[in-house]
């Protein structure tokens, strides 16, 4: 309940920092350690979820098209090897950059209103431009650790995205160059997978609102 009453309150003073004074500054500063402590939770917790999401899903595509690959080689290993190239090698890039907890200087989120992301990030800014009120129980590690949190799902969304655009882009090619070998079972069950993960890319993003 206290942590519900203080992250509203979260919402609507970041929504108006301009009208900010040392009134309001003063109030949000007495916010709780465990409200800091529950936001960072919050957030680690998306980050690991869609982590672990997008990586089940790039496994698995990866794993379709090398059996692709495979049959293919048998009827036309030119075409073979021409069209599946690097294509493992950039699915365990992508792999191995949601799981990085690094968040590259720079990072944005393509333009995408993410509410959460938003008013977390916005709020936390502020209250680390005002770090003299951030005194007692109110410890500057929490709030530094809630902002690298909420930095590193902004990050992982970023990549995300980057992965959906590239297993559309590898659907799209594989259907088009695959269709007149008579691999329709494997493709089907292919672009079956590139549609459950952008549900469950829109699911997690709704989650966000």
């Amino acid at each position: 309940r206290i942590a519900g009453y203080l992250l509203g309150a979260l919402l609507i003073f970041s929504h108006s920092v301009y009208a900010w004074n040392d009134s309001t500054l003063n109030k949000i500063a007495s916010l709780p350690d465990k409200f800091f402590n529950k936001l960072h939770a919050r957030t680690e917790n998306l980050n690991d979820r869609l982590a672990q999401q997008t990586q089940k899903y790039l496994q698995k595509l990866a794993r379709k098209e090398a059996k692709l690959r495979e049959k293919l080689y048998k009827v036309d290993s030119a075409k073979a090897i021409a069209l599946f190239h690097n294509s493992q090698s950039r699915y365990a890039a992508l792999e191995q950059k949601i799981a990085s907890g690094d968040v590259p200087p720079g990072t944005g989120m393509s333009g995408e209103y993410i509410p959460y992301l938003d008013s977390r990030r916005g709020s936390l800014t502020i209250l680390g431009q005002n770090q003299q009120l951030l005194t007692g129980a109110n410890s500057l590690g929490n709030l530094n650790g809630s902002l690298a949190q909420v930095q590193q799902l902004q990050a992982k969304l970023s990549v995300a995205g980057e992965a959906q655009q590239f297993i559309r882009q590898r659907e799209q090619l594989l259907m088009n160059q695959l269709s007149q070998y008579g691999f329709g079972k494997e493709l089907a069950a292919f672009n079956r997978e590139t549609y459950l993960y952008q549900q469950q890319l829109a699911q997690f993003k709704s989650m966000l609102k």
